[in-house]
């Protein structure tokens, strides 16, 4: 049995060091969050959201926070994520660079 849960818990922590390599955090996973800055901040709450295995994505102005390359990395990511999980995603946002986000037409309120 306690090699069953060493493998859980290995494979648990790959995946996480997975992630945070993909969001550019690589070496960074021991840090207290508030050591880092608003950006890198912003990464790890996606990345947490996405590794608590969610069945739907609500997110608030989730890329506001990035610049411009490290924001289009997230974006990349939270859409692979959501298209290989089959997610519904609702996005909250001012910002029309977000409309790449989903692979179908947004739907806008209050235009």
């Amino acid at each position: 049995m306690d090699w069953l849960l060493l493998s859980l818990v290995a494979a648990r922590t790959n995946a996480i060091k997975e992630a945070l390599a993909k969001a550019g955090l690589a070496g960074m996973g021991l840090r207290d969050p508030q050591t880092l800055s608003g950006g890198q901040q912003a990464r790890l709450a996606l990345l947490r959201t996405l590794l608590a295995q969610p069945r739907a994505l609500l997110l608030d102005e989730p890329f506001s926070s990035l610049d411009g390359g490290r924001r289009e990395e997230m974006v990349k990511l939270v859409r692979e994520e959501a298209v290989k999980r089959k997610l519904p995603v609702l996005l909250v946002s001012h910002d029309p660079r977000d409309e790449a986000l989903p692979d179908k037409p947004p739907y806008r309120l209050g235009a």
